[in-house]
């Protein structure tokens, strides 16, 4: 059991860390969804909104996956800091 718990401390922060970067790939594509056709609709575009949702998903998408390593990086450096240096209670303070 002891070993079963070890091996899942080490998995939990690739996992945190993949779950950060597909995350924000999606934000980025669902972003992009959304926003692609509403400016095709007011700028006139020749495009049809499937095409432009299509073509926003492919390029907030990317954009945001480009980011979305660094991120996550940073997200799991903190937690991992947070984790290893709780902040001091409040009674702590003298206050």
């Amino acid at each position: 059991m002891r070993r079963l718990m070890r091996r899942l401390e080490e998995v939990r922060w690739p996992v945190y860390f993949l779950a950060w970067v597909l995350g924000l790939t999606a934000l980025g594509a669902a972003a992009g969804a959304l926003l692609f056709p509403l400016g095709g609709l007011l700028f006139n575009a020749d495009a049809t909104l499937l095409q432009l949702a299509r073509r926003g998903m492919r390029f907030l998408g990317f954009i945001f996956f480009i980011w979305a390593p660094a991120i996550g990086i940073t997200a799991c450096v903190m937690r991992a800091w947070r984790k290893k240096h709780p902040p001091p209670h409040a009674a702590d303070k003298g206050g």
